[in-house]
């Protein structure tokens, strides 16, 4: 097995080492780029705890929660995205069947979540208990204008053995939001590979090393 060409790294925004660690076992592994960022990804995605992206994450103003997720692969390119997909725990991985098998660059809504049941993705119940009080308790809020609201994401660059760069993105998007807003992946392809690749390039990134790479 010969040396890899460059040292595997993964970034992501705000303290999410899990992520980051989650990415770097695929990378340490011989793995993709891609896939690294989407099980990085995944494992913030299945956090009840983190309440600004997919399972657990705050819902729109109707009490429902709404993902979206984009996805670019620096080698090709090419990328894919969803906007307020329902019911589904891992938007990233159903941005990633869009890029690799649809002819589109982004779906949203029922669209969206009909293309992932047809890839078989599962549905599920996404508003834990804990969101649903803090919804409520927004709600009650509305009523004397006492609530603001804000959002977070998470946001994961990675760089393979051969030198090929993954980004993606995920969130449940702004808290309490109108239902059906795909603002923020309004540019999914600008945003996942200028700022990644300058991430890696520019700046201080978690750099993921093994012995792997020296053999």
């Amino acid at each position: 097995m010969g040396k890899l060409q460059e040292t595997p790294a993964a970034i992501a925004t705000w303290p999410l080492e899990a992520a980051v660690e989650a990415a770097g076992k695929v990378l340490i592994n011989r793995g993709s780029a891609l896939d690294s960022v989407e099980k990085g990804i995944n494992l913030v995605e299945l956090d009840p705890n983190d309440q600004s992206v997919g399972y657990g994450g705050l819902p729109n103003a109707d009490g429902v929660v709404e993902l979206d997720a984009a996805i670019m692969d620096g080698k090709t390119h090419n990328a894919g995205s969803v906007a307020a997909l329902k019911q589904i725990k891992h938007p990233i991985s159903v941005a990633r069947r869009i890029m690799e098998v649809s002819p589109h660059a982004m779906l949203v809504g029922e669209g969206a979540l009909a293309f992932a049941a047809s890839q078989g993705f599962p549905t599920e119940n996404l508003l834990t208990e804990a969101a649903q009080a803090k919804w409520k308790e927004w709600r009650e809020g509305q009523k004397t204008g006492r609530y603001e609201g804000s959002h977070d994401t998470i946001g994961l660059v990675a760089m393979d053995g051969n030198g090929d760069i993954a980004a993606g993105c995920s969130t449940s998007g702004l808290k309490y939001k109108h239902p059906v807003n795909s603002l923020e992946q309004k540019w999914p392809v600008r945003g996942c590979i200028y700022v990644g690749e300058l991430s890696l390039r520019r700046l201080d990134a978690i750099v993921l090393r093994s012995e792997i790479c020296e053999t």
